[in-house]
């Protein structure tokens, strides 16, 4: 399991995730947002001269699983998250979602994290900013992890 000090200014890191027409229909089943913008091309094209659109905050929410995956990882707490959407995401894109990190807090343990997605014609769709806490368990006892230090935010 990573520490705080395994963490440096400068690192990266990313993954892919091809959005399918199954991940939009699970989004509505799990959130209950059916607009037609997502769901009904003839209704895409009529308002953005484009077929349906995923949902920007399907799209986003891949980086939950890079901030609690792979960076920080494991113990990570999102504290905020910034997002601004640039560009439409489609069913059939294939999104790279990364993380840098740009600044760390020790006193806080708060790291900030520069994310974007991209999609595969390499056009950025969104960027953000993300402020995650990072306290992992001290030590796994018999009945699991320990509960971590305390820090204040």
């Amino acid at each position: 399991m990573k520490t705080w000090e395994d963490f440096q200014v400068g690192q990266e890191a990313s993954f892919q995730k091809k959005i399918e027409d199954k991940d939009l229909r699970a989004f509505v089943e799990l959130t209950g947002d059916d607009n037609p913008i997502h769901l009904d091309d003839d209704f895409a094209q009529e308002i953005l001269s484009t077929g349906s659109i995923c949902h920007g905050m399907l799209a986003s929410s891949f980086i939950s699983t890079l901030v609690g995956v792979m960076l920080p990882g494991a113990g990570a707490l999102y504290r905020s998250q910034k997002l601004s959407f640039l560009s439409p995401v489609f069913v059939g894109d294939t999104l790279t979602i990364s993380g840098k990190i740009t600044g760390i807090d020790s006193a806080t343990k708060i790291l900030k994290i520069h994310t974007e997605i991209v999609n595969q014609d390499d056009k950025k769709v969104i960027s953000g900013t993300a402020e995650v806490i990072f306290n992992p368990p001290q030590k796994k006892n018999s009945n699991g992890w320990a509960r971590p230090v305390e820090c204040s935010t």
